[in-house]
């Protein structure tokens, strides 16, 4: 996403005038809280703050309106093609649209690389542009990387190939020219630092807003909620087979998207049991369900780099109200575990989960949802997380008052 910011900031420090330009690569209002909390962080820390967005229209993810994101513009890169309606995501349509987004994203560039003439610029972006090497040695831009995924040649789609193959160089000079990265897990920063090798490293993990209503959970009655995707990378069928058997004795709520793979046995699954099924929430009805549960499940494989070293925001939402959470057993939720001691971690498929929440009585469910609460409200949650980097951003664009 893209943000403008015009910063007055500082006792005895004058800052200069800057914009702050988020692009992303998704539309926000679904499943991109992080984005929208930087939004509200800049202008709860900065005075006058003006921000407009750059995002990535898609077939599944049109624009979404947001009601408590104010004083924000919003730009949607192709989102043009929203206006005809198409009924088909299929490969006209897909070819349309990256082409549009070519000229629509040359059109920004150009327009960034004019703005920093004249005012100093911080560009944020959530992947990688080929485009974004033509801010090489702009000493007026400083650019921003939120490592938020692990990309590679296996999972990249043939569009992002074939673009990939013809501008390789200019991958490199923009990798080159970051001179901040963020990255969600211990693993991940490690890879970024040979990405970006001249950039300041800084780990944040993905963690919600801090809310001063901080609610008491109550585990009187358990309610489990599982929200994500069903698919490939996240146990499908012990997944399903677990939500079904949780069903025979508890509420069990289901919010996501199963993939095509797996429907006809999910529905087979959610016939014969009493799984509540939400689909695919945007995050707004999401909040309100997790308000309405108290158990979740994280479940991630190691069948690539991005589940191995996963960095789950479900993880740190359970966290932050309060939940006993059950995970995996897997690389990254492994060392979560040890440094927080969310609720359980089990090994899926040879582990009894019924058994294991009937031996947990309600003096543990509480014990561990007030540690939960206590790590949200001191450590894992979004402002503590970017405290550092906040600052590190202001110092970029700090003057002395001479």
């Amino acid at each position: 996403m893209l943000s403008l910011q015009h910063l007055n900031i500082g006792i005895g420090n004058k800052v200069e005038k800057c914009k702050i330009i988020f692009i992303s690569n998704v539309t926000l209002g679904y499943s991109s809280p992080k984005y929208l909390s930087f939004i509200k962080l800049a202008q709860k820390k900065i005075e006058n703050v003006e921000i407009e967005t750059y995002e990535r229209w898609d077939h599944l993810r049109p624009k979404y309106l947001i009601p408590d994101l104010v004083n924000v513009k919003r730009n949607i890169l192709s989102g043009w093609l929203q206006k005809i309606k198409p009924k088909n995501n299929n490969l006209l349509i897909k070819v349309i649209r990256r082409l549009s987004l070519i000229v629509s994203e040359m059109n920004m560039i150009r327009g960034i690389i004019k703005k920093s003439k004249n005012e100093k610029l911080i560009v944020v972006t959530t992947f990688e542009n080929p485009l974004f090497g033509l801010f090489e040695s702009r000493s007026n831009i400083g650019i921003l990387q939120n490592y938020s995924e692990i990309w590679g040649e296996d999972s990249a789609n043939p569009f992002d190939k074939l673009q990939n193959f013809f501008s390789k160089g200019l991958i490199n000079k923009y990798r080159d020219s970051v001179k901040w990265c963020v990255s969600p897990q211990q693993d991940r920063l490690r890879l970024a630092t040979q990405l970006y090798p001249n950039a300041k490293q800084y780990l944040v993990l993905n963690c919600p807003s801090l809310n001063d209503k901080v609610v008491d959970k109550n585990f009187d009655e358990i309610k489990v909620l599982y929200q994500g995707a069903i698919g490939e990378t996240n146990y499908p069928i012990e997944l399903m087979h677990d939500l079904a058997k949780l069903s025979e004795y508890y509420e069990v709520h289901f919010a996501g998207k199963v993939a095509d793979k797996y429907k006809i046995v999910f529905d087979e699954i959610v016939n014969k049991s009493s799984i509540i099924v939400h689909g695919y929430l945007n995050q707004f009805d999401l909040n309100t369900l997790r308000n309405e549960c108290n158990v979740g499940l994280v479940y991630w494989d190691e069948s690539n780099l991005n589940t191995k070293y996963c960095a789950p925001n479900k993880l740190f939402e359970f966290i932050s109200c309060g939940y006993f959470v059950i995970s995996s057993k897997n690389h990254s939720l492994n060392q979560f575990y040890s440094d927080y001691q969310f609720g359980l971690n089990i090994d899926v498929g040879s582990t009894d989960i019924i058994e294991e929440i009937k031996n947990t009585n309600i003096v543990d469910f509480e014990r561990v949802s007030n540690s939960n609460k206590k790590h949200y409200i001191e450590s894992l949650n979004f402002e503590f997380q970017n405290k550092l980097l906040i600052q590190e951003l202001l110092n970029f664009i700090r003057v002395d008052k001479h």
